[in-house]
């Protein structure tokens, strides 16, 4: 069961993590990250990636989308 739901989160596409950014500026900072991804209702899977990233600086959005990816 829970294999099913850690390859489909490691499939995701940049598009459907950028839904979880909705009202994120760029630069930001990890801190930031998490605050936007958790009001905007993103998966525990995808929160638990966000907890594993250095707290550091993002300057764009394919910044961010793979640095959680190589969390996943």
């Amino acid at each position: 069961m829970f294999k099913g739901i850690g390859d489909k989160i490691k499939g995701l596409g940049g598009d459907e993590i950028k839904k979880y950014m909705r009202g994120l500026n760029f630069p930001t900072n990890t801190q930031n990250v998490m605050s936007t991804f958790k009001s905007n209702n993103a998966p525990p899977e995808i929160m638990s990636a966000l907890g594993k990233l250095p707290n550091t600086n993002f300057n764009s959005q394919q910044d961010l989308i793979n640095a959680i990816k190589g969390k996943l």
